[in-house]
């Protein structure tokens, strides 16, 4: 099942999930629990789909963020969705069948 960041030009699998094993050792040192497997992999579990969540709003709303769509507004990204994706597929259906 493909989810909003395939759609939106982002990937998050090979490699590119939020919290990389770099990232999940400083916040397991800042949490004291760095010597426990168990609690690393707690955290993991909590901190990865909240990490995806958040990139998910990161490339739907215009931010200036690594990922998100720009300063554009919704308006026109629908326009653009309109123009480059929807209208193109109300011609191909009906060219296919």
């Amino acid at each position: 099942m493909a989810e909003w960041g395939d759609y939106l030009g982002f990937h998050m699998a090979d490699g590119n999930e939020p919290f990389g094993q770099e990232a999940l050792q400083e916040i397991a040192v800042i949490a004291g629990v760095a010597d426990d497997i168990d609690a690393v992999e707690q955290l993991r579990a909590a901190l990865v789909p909240m990490g995806r969540a958040y990139r998910r709003i990161i490339a739907m709303v215009p931010s200036e963020l690594k990922g998100g769509p720009g300063n554009e507004s919704h308006s026109e990204r629908l326009e653009w969705l309109d123009t480059q994706i929807l209208n193109p597929l109300k011609r191909l259906l009906p060219a296919l069948t």
